[in-house]
């Protein structure tokens, strides 16, 4: 049984890797071997990785391995603006990656994930029960997001985080938004010098606010 330090803990890194995935990232695969485990991959993420190649800017992948999953379901909005088979085309590259809706992400929220699941005009659950016949509370690990007009909801014994390099644990979530923080005010402040970075998606969608 978790003591209330260790819940707080760990749900300030969740907050935090939320934060970092969902500001400005887009999903843009999944992958699964069901039911061991099922693996969702975000761009764009506010998080510190090494460059995948040498000129590159830091690689904002990072994947999310749920363990034992109870529930994956796909979700589509009620309105409905991508392609029926949205899933495979987004799991084999075949659509561009969908951009998450900010406000509608979350990894530990009850409140939120119910709102998202009320949401949903097209739940397709493709391992375990309908999220909606879920007791979230006592889920160890959970995901619900919106990504425009599709989304994603699952709960699962547990969860790994991934990048091209390895597992990366809890305590270097917020380690790693803090060295992208700064990373990111390094961009700004010699992008139109010749010392200027690499061009860096999520650099640039993170625009510096205004001093006016």
């Amino acid at each position: 049984m978790r003591t209330i330090a260790a819940e707080q803990l760990m749900n300030r890194w969740l907050d935090t890797l939320a934060e970092a995935i969902s500001d400005v990232g887009y999903w843009q695969w999944w992958a699964e071997n069901l039911p061991q485990h099922f693996q969702v991959e975000f761009g764009g993420t506010q998080l510190w990785n090494a460059p995948m190649a040498v000129g590159e800017p830091p690689s904002g992948q990072i994947a999310l391995r749920f363990i034992n999953p109870k529930s994956v379901s796909f979700l589509t909005k009620a309105y409905n603006e991508a392609p029926r088979n949205w899933p495979k085309l987004l799991q084999g590259d075949e659509i561009e990656p969908f951009a998450i809706t900010y406000d509608s992400f979350t990894m530990n929220n009850i409140d939120v994930l119910s709102r998202i699941l009320d949401e949903s005009g097209k739940i397709e659950t493709v391992c375990g029960i309908n999220p909606k016949e879920i007791n979230w509370r006592q889920v160890n690990s959970k995901l619900g997001f919106w990504a425009g007009p599709v989304g994603l909801m699952i709960g699962s014994e547990g969860m790994e985080i991934l990048n091209h390099e390895g597992v990366v644990s809890p305590e270097e979530v917020e380690e790693k938004h803090a060295r992208w923080w700064a990373y990111w005010k390094d961009y700004w402040e010699v992008k139109d010098c010749a010392k200027a970075l690499p061009y860096d998606y999520a650099c640039e969608a993170t625009i510096p606010a205004s001093d006016d």
